[in-house]
């Protein structure tokens, strides 16, 4: 499992992108995230040093939020048997600066 991420130019003024992290598995036919109950992210004080909690309900996992700059996403993932996995991912803004 891996963590991915969405930037989209910032609806909110003091922001400069809207992104949407999400979790996602490597791409394969028979690859799902059913096995997945649920999963918390965590970004640091910024964010109040608030654990953000996502219930798998079928669809994509993920969290919407805004940001200046960039920061550390981790997260961990527990799964319907119990077990957990701990993910991270610098959340960068250098793929939009380069285009």
């Amino acid at each position: 499992m891996f963590l991915a991420h969405i930037l989209n130019p910032s609806e909110n003024p003091d922001q400069i992108y809207d992104i949407f992290i999400y979790l996602i598995k490597h791409k394969h036919p028979l690859s799902t995230i059913e096995e997945v109950k649920y999963v918390e992210f965590y970004f640091g004080r910024q964010w109040g040093n608030k654990i953000f909690k996502v219930n798998n309900d079928g669809g994509f996992i993920g969290v919407n939020l805004s940001a200046y700059g960039e920061f550390l996403c981790t997260c961990k993932v527990t799964l319907k048997d119990g077990s957990s996995i701990l993910l991270d991912k610098y959340i960068d803004f250098e793929s939009k600066k380069n285009n």
